[in-house]
């Protein structure tokens, strides 16, 4: 279970993010900051594929890095998020784990910035590959 997110310009993958299905800060920052929490099945991404200009590339970076001061919780989709954070925590219980979910107020600083990092070097390399077209970003 897991994210799997691939950003394609001609046929040809310029970049690439994954992170796990319990990693709701990379989620939201991610989802969030493109406008496309409806791509966001919970555990993975929907399957399907939305186009973007490289001007959305870059007003998600500008979005990353206003969130990453900000409350999570401004940026994410909360009743859903909730939802599936509160599904995945009794699903990792039932299997004899450590529920793995934290509120806002739970996540860590450290947390928040790694997470925003790492969405940030996704966006990146899709301006360093990208040509002057819209490119093509697959949320599996």
């Amino acid at each position: 279970m897991s994210h799997s997110i691939t950003a394609h310009q001609d046929g040809t993958r310029i970049a690439s993010i994954d992170f796990t299905a319990s990693d709701r800060t990379i989620a939201s920052f991610l989802y969030g900051s493109l406008s496309a929490q409806e791509y966001d099945a919970g555990v993975s991404g929907n399957g399907e594929a939305k186009s973007f200009a490289l001007a959305d590339i870059e007003k998600a970076i500008s979005a990353v890095n206003y969130y990453r001061k900000e409350p999570l919780e401004l940026i994410r989709n909360n009743q859903k998020d909730q939802l599936q954070e509160n599904l995945l925590g009794h699903l990792i219980q039932s299997l004899g784990g450590v529920e793995g979910d934290k509120q806002e107020s739970e996540v860590s600083e450290g947390t928040k910035q790694f997470s925003a990092e790492h969405v940030l070097r996704f966006f990146k390399a899709i301006l360093n590959m990208a040509k002057d077209e819209d490119i093509v970003i697959h949320f599996g």
